[in-house]
């Protein structure tokens, strides 16, 4: 079991190093401690945070980065009294989340394990979301990139803005 704290003012954790993976299957459970219940900015809360995932991918095209040309993660945020994830991705150098792909997303209760998937076949990634209080929540992104390796990525808070106060999540 590992706790995750982004300290208040940072993106990301101190303590994480992407590594080299082969995208494919991944998963893990996650707990979203008490503290991931946040406010900021108005025109911010919206934003999507990041909790998961892989390049798709080593270099992408030319003035890119891998994280930002080919790229799937699950997106958190504390949004409207509710913890929500969605997928959150990279297609080719464009952005595309559940807001502006009128995707679904799921409700999780703090300070409880659930379980998150990726699961790849061929240029088709399926993402899952299961837990206690019914949650059980299933998204499909085809015709994805492929890749033989790619980057891992880590719990990150923001868009915009930067942790308002310390933000833990337990990985198992």
């Amino acid at each position: 079991m590992d706790t995750i704290t982004i300290p208040k003012g940072s993106h990301k954790s101190l303590t994480q190093i992407s590594h080299l993976v082969k995208p494919g299957d991944m998963s893990r459970k996650v707990a979203f401690t008490a503290n991931c219940a946040y406010q900021i900015d108005p025109a911010n809360q919206s934003d999507w945070n990041k909790v998961l995932g892989y390049t798709i991918g080593l270099f992408p095209a030319k003035g890119k980065t891998p994280v930002h040309y080919n790229s799937i993660r699950f997106g958190w945020r504390f949004y409207n009294g509710f913890l929500e994830i969605a997928p959150y991705w990279y297609s080719k150098g464009d952005r595309h989340t559940a807001d502006a792909d009128n995707l679904p997303v799921a409700k999780l209760t703090l300070d409880q394990y659930y379980d998150f998937k990726i699961v790849r076949s061929g240029s088709t990634y399926t993402l899952s979301v299961n837990g206690p209080n019914s949650v059980n929540q299933t998204w499909q992104l085809s015709n994805m990139a492929t890749a033989t390796f790619g980057w891992s990525l880590n719990l990150y808070f923001g868009g915009n803005c930067k942790a308002p106060h310390d933000i833990s999540v337990v990985f198992k």
